[in-house]
């Protein structure tokens, strides 16, 4: 296959989305195709353009999402119910095949960082913090959160 480099713009929406706030020269990777006799984007280049994109809005990559949820020891459907989206939309945005939007992405963040607790998020789903889950300060507390998550205890 017939490769090249060359530098393409990346066009970042403003805050509003109704405009671009910049554009961002990155270096992506192109692919001959014959039959159209064009040179093409791949899934690398469009992985890039994505990426730069999501970097420059503030909105963390699906590398960092995988690498927020291993942290917790938690699997995609845990972290689908702490954030109240469902175990489909997580896994989505860890593949990378959607973003979270920039509003749960700010809540996503703020636990990737340290400034909110997973404990202080699941006290505001009415769930038993992993604290009290672990210590087993209730018999029923662990069955309460894991049948909250369809997992069976």
């Amino acid at each position: 296959m017939n490769t090249k480099s060359e530098i393409f713009e990346v066009c970042i929406p403003n805050f509003e989305g109704d405009g671009i706030a910049c554009k961002v020269p990155v270096t992506i990777p192109l692919e001959w195709d014959d039959e159209l006799k064009l040179w093409l984007m791949g899934p690398e280049a469009n992985r890039i353009v994505e990426d730069t994109k999501a970097r420059h809005m503030g909105l963390l990559l699906p590398d960092q999402l995988k690498e927020l949820r291993e942290r917790y020891h938690y699997t995609q459907k845990e972290m689908g119910a702490l954030f109240q989206v469902g175990e489909k939309s997580w896994t989505r945005w860890e593949s990378g095949k959607h973003r979270p939007s920039r509003s749960i992405n700010l809540l996503i963040r703020a636990l990737y960082e340290g400034a909110i607790s997973v404990d202080y998020l699941l006290k505001r789903a009415g769930q038993p913090s992993r604290e009290q889950i672990e210590a087993g300060s209730s018999p029923d507390l662990a069955r309460i959160y894991f049948s909250h998550l369809k997992v069976t205890v």
